[in-house]
């Protein structure tokens, strides 16, 4: 157990943290130094005045989700600075009440994303390596990769990376542009008028000047 500890470090891209933003708030009167089990990965880290801990351990497990937090609720959970603690704990529930197996795995492609604790292998155009893996979408789309025990597990990959456009085709490689820019139109046959206004301007204000002073 330490005393007065802090988030200093999170996962933004953890599905448990779906919805946070800065959790630079959380703190705790009293926490837990939680230690790292095999099946789980620190979401967020807290610090005290001795060391750094895993704060929220999270992972799945044979299709089941798992969570430690290593706090204790405050006396008071709806004063101001035990809020964000309360919402983190809130946060962590919901994601336990999801069903683990129907919850897809949302990504970009060519962005890395942590699925913790499910143990799954890679499908074409989807690449998931090591324990727990990162899976990693080559191409956009609706994709499924075989996890432990027969389940599947739904993968969304958008299409957001700048370097990667696979609308419409299928294959790999790349398809530089083939249509030709549209040419400029021609500029023959005409005449530059210009000189003519400059000269129709000149002789016009000549005939203002003369009007002016014969008027004076």
């Amino acid at each position: 157990m330490v005393e007065d500890a802090s988030v200093v470090d999170w996962e933004p891209g953890d599905p448990v943290l779906q919805g946070f933003g800065s959790l630079a708030a959380v703190e705790a009167v009293r926490a837990t130094q939680l230690l790292l089990p095999p099946w789980g990965t620190a979401a967020v880290t807290a610090a005290s005045r001795r060391a750094a801990f895993p704060f929220l351990v999270v992972g799945e497990h044979a299709g089941r989700r798992r969570a430690c937090l290593g706090a204790e609720l405050p006396v008071q959970p709806s004063s101001s600075d035990a809020m964000p603690l309360v919402l983190l704990t809130l946060g962590t529930l919901r994601w336990l009440a999801e069903p683990a197996a129907e919850a897809p795995i949302t990504l970009a492609t060519g962005v890395p994303v942590r699925s913790a604790g499910w143990t799954l292998q890679s499908a074409p155009g989807v690449h998931a390596n090591g324990d727990p893996p990162v899976v990693l979408a080559e191409r956009a789309g609706i994709h499924r990769l075989a996890g432990a025990g027969g389940a599947d597990r739904l993968v969304l990959a958008s299409l957001l990376s700048a370097d990667e456009s696979d609308v419409g085709r299928d294959g790999d490689g790349e398809w530089p542009a083939t249509a030709a820019p549209a040419s400029a139109p021609s500029t023959s046959g005409r005449r530059d008028l210009s000189w003519w206004f400059y000269a129709a301007a000149a002789a016009l204000l000549a005939v203002e000047w003369a009007a002016w002073g014969l008027l004076r």
